[in-house]
């Protein structure tokens, strides 16, 4: 219900903003038009198991570790070919911090969701093009929805 009042929250605010710019015609002359589109993810998107391959593949240190954790953002791809075949993008970036206090980020890792199965990516140039195409407020969708797990609450 939260994660619901929030969107709800942050799309009114932005079509206040757009028609309080007079941004919100069809004219794009000299604005920054997004081509990359929200829609439904698929059945089976699920942060929690990329999170857990994640952790297959990438060893985690545990000498002097007092807390881990992974940030994860999924956004949808730029091209649709069809709706309910469409890839998902993500990248996690794991933060360790030591007992020392020191914090390390380690560099992202992205990976490709398709045919319910996460793959991980050579390159983060598909997902930061996807992600540089995406209107802010959707940016920030993304970043709620992959918080909740894809769910209605975090």
């Amino acid at each position: 219900a939260v994660l619901l009042h929030i969107t709800k929250n942050v799309a009114n605010f932005s079509r206040d903003i757009y028609n309080d710019e007079q941004v919100a015609h069809s004219s794009i002359k000299g604005r920054v038009h997004y081509t990359n589109r929200w829609t439904e993810p698929p059945i089976g998107l699920n942060i929690s198991r990329l999170k857990g391959q994640h952790m297959k593949l990438v060893p985690v240190p545990t000498w002097g570790v007092q807390d881990m954790d992974l940030q994860a953002l999924c956004v949808p791809e730029i091209q649709v070919r069809e709706v309910r075949n469409r890839r998902w993008l993500a990248r996690i970036i794991r933060v360790i911090t030591f007992r020392t206090g020191r914090q390390e980020v380690d560099k992202p890792c992205y990976y490709l969701y398709e045919n319910l199965n996460w793959t991980r990516q050579a390159t983060g140039a598909e997902f930061e093009d996807a992600l540089a195409q995406l209107p802010p407020e959707l940016r920030l969708f993304c970043f709620l929805k992959a918080e909740a797990n894809f769910g209605l609450q975090m």
